[in-house]
């Protein structure tokens, strides 16, 4: 039969099984055909047709950990574990130097304020003393019957003709 010669529309109710151990295992996928409520069993070479019923009595039976072998689950996130406690230590270790980085970031802030002020103090101060040498100008000149200067540069040249 041609599988384009007809549209077919179904609705496929599924799961997903795993077949194994932690050290390895298969997947394999249970679907129900809708349209003929039959299920199929699909691995990686093969779909066949399967009794659902037992498929999940099996899958039962697999959820089980013979006593021999305990389950990895509980192995891995048992808290007594050595990896359940590593994972803590590490987890402690990054949230300390997180508070290390962040107590950093905040010094430094801290630090660009502080600069940012002694940069506009210098500023000022430097302002200031361009204003208090045109003062001593002003005065010098005053002193001496002539104009004030409009900058200190005629007052360097001055200064300079006179040596």
């Amino acid at each position: 039969m041609d599988c384009l010669s007809k549209i077919h529309l179904y609705d496929f109710f599924f799961c997903i099984a795993y077949y194994g151990r932690a050290g390895g295992g298969h997947y394999i996928a249970y679907a129900l055909n809708n349209l003929n409520q039959q299920w199929y069993e699909y691995d990686d070479e093969n779909i066949r047709q399967v009794d659902i019923t037992t498929t999940i009595q099996n899958a039962e039976v697999e959820k089980e950990s013979p006593p021999s072998q305990p389950n990895l689950t509980h192995i891995l996130l048992n808290e007594n574990s050595y990896l359940w406690n590593e994972l803590n230590r590490l987890k402690n270790q990054q949230d300390r130097l997180q508070d290390r980085n962040d107590r950093l970031r905040d010094q430094q802030d801290r630090l660009q304020d502080q600069n940012d002020r002694l940069e506009d103090l210098v500023s000022h101060v430097e302002q200031e003393l361009q204003e208090l040498k045109q003062t001593i100008f002003t005065v010098q000149a005053a002193a001496e019957n002539r104009p004030p200067p409009l900058s200190p540069r005629p007052l360097r040249r001055l200064r300079q003709s006179q040596m």
